[in-house]
């Protein structure tokens, strides 16, 4: 036990006798001994940071004993070759030929490489809810046609009645384990708590993001061919309802097959909003919608190809979130494997619960775009634009 450990215990003591003078109505007694309770406080902060100082003093001096060591290693070593004459020539890819004097830059800290990201649930709708399964009535659309001419003293015809449907939600669990032993979480001087929290992290957005996509994708994907197709889903299939607040999204291939084109002044039709530069407007017609570019990591071209949503996703697609992400660790718990309390180690888990649902079909359309034709009519006259350039202003080709 250290000399720290010693006078907390006696604190302890210390606090025990203050509650009973306390107890005991004896204020002046708790007084005076809440005064040595603080002036002891004050001696094992006092006393914890000379112990915390020789330990550092102690390690330091083991690692220049290690260095010494080696320094002297290397030195026999170096003096063995001069003894020999130097019959090997002294190369740096030999430890005893000159390698031991040139330091190895190794660096434990754990860097990460820049990698592709995308959270597509800020673009869905999310809502928190605190039950297993669920759902949500909504008023079926219906084509109101209003009332009709009623002569005097004729019976009042009946009018189309609203109907109703419920989507249903049903709350699963997805979770999973990363084993680590006690010895890396102890030795490593990378944060490797923070890195594992980080990684729980992108695991978590992969894993609502394939949920999102695996729901778009589950209907019928429509063939996009060209403009024209584009201009469609937008004014007709969409239409006013769904326009003023609808998105366009694409992967890089499809993105980058969409850069290429320009109308009939040779002007792209895709264009950094001057408001938020980061932000891509695509002109379509008489329309300029936002456009989205998501990594093919998350949503790949599939035989050619490429994928396009164009819609408002966030009045189609509902995430119910019964719990959000949270990590938990242990090093006492077991899994198939790894027995954290038996392998000294410990277990971090991370569990999150929630579903994902399509409530608006309408409010968007899943289609593909062949990038093959891309190839065949080169940049700015694809097959996509009719064969021909976009004039400005006109009906050529679609825009």
């Amino acid at each position: 036990m250290t000399k720290s450990q010693e006078m907390r215990a006696k604190l302890s003591t210390m606090k025990g006798e203050c509650q009973a003078f306390l107890d005991g109505g004896k204020a002046a007694e708790a007084r005076a001994k809440m005064d040595e309770i603080r002036e002891m406080n004050d001696m094992i902060d006092m006393q914890e940071r000379l112990e915390a100082e020789e330990k550092a003093d102690i390690q330091n001096s083991a690692a220049g004993r290690v260095q010494e060591a080696r320094q002297r290693d290397a030195v026999a070593e170096f003096a063995a070759a001069v003894r020999s004459g130097f019959r090997n020539a002294m190369t740096e890819g030999t430890n005893a030929d000159g390698g031991y004097t040139v330091p190895d830059d190794i660096s434990t800290q754990v860097r990460q490489y820049r990698e592709e990201f995308f959270d597509m649930t800020q673009y869905v709708n999310v809502e928190t809810v605190s039950t297993k399964s669920g759902a949500r009535t909504y008023q079926k659309k219906k084509t109101v046609t209003g009332f009709q001419v009623v002569g005097e003293g004729t019976a009042i015809p009946g009018l189309t009645q609203p109907e109703f449907e419920r989507i249903t939600f049903t709350i699963a669990k997805y979770a999973g384990i990363i084993p680590v032993t006690r010895e890396l979480l102890s030795d490593t001087d990378a944060n490797l708590v923070r890195i594992i929290m980080r990684w729980f992290g992108r695991n978590s957005a992969v894993t609502r993001n394939n949920l999102i996509f695996n729901k778009i994708k589950a209907k019928t994907q429509v063939t996009i061919a060209s403009m024209n197709d584009i201009r469609t889903a937008l004014n007709v299939t969409l239409g006013s309802v769904y326009k003023p607040t609808s998105k366009i999204f694409v992967n890089d291939d499809g993105l980058n097959y969409i850069d290429g084109l320009v109308d009939g002044q040779g002007r792209p039709l895709i264009n950094p909003d001057p408001t938020a530069p980061a932000q891509l407007r695509f002109r379509v017609g008489t329309n300029v919608i936002p456009i989205v570019a998501i990594p093919n990591a998350f949503l790949p071209t599939v035989e050619g190809v490429a994928p396009i949503i164009i819609g408002d996703v966030k009045e189609g697609i509902t995430l119910f979130d019964r719990e959000q992400l949270s990590i938990s660790r242990s090093d006492v718990a077991a899994v198939t494997g790894f027995n954290a309390f038996e392998q000294d180690g410990t277990l971090f888990r991370g569990i999150e619960r929630l579903d994902v649902e399509e409530v608006d079909g309408d409010a968007y359309i899943y289609g593909g775009i062949d990038l093959s034709k891309a190839t065949e009519y080169g940049s700015g006259y694809s097959a996509f634009l009719g064969g021909a350039p976009i004039a400005s202003g006109g009906e050529g080709g679609g825009d």
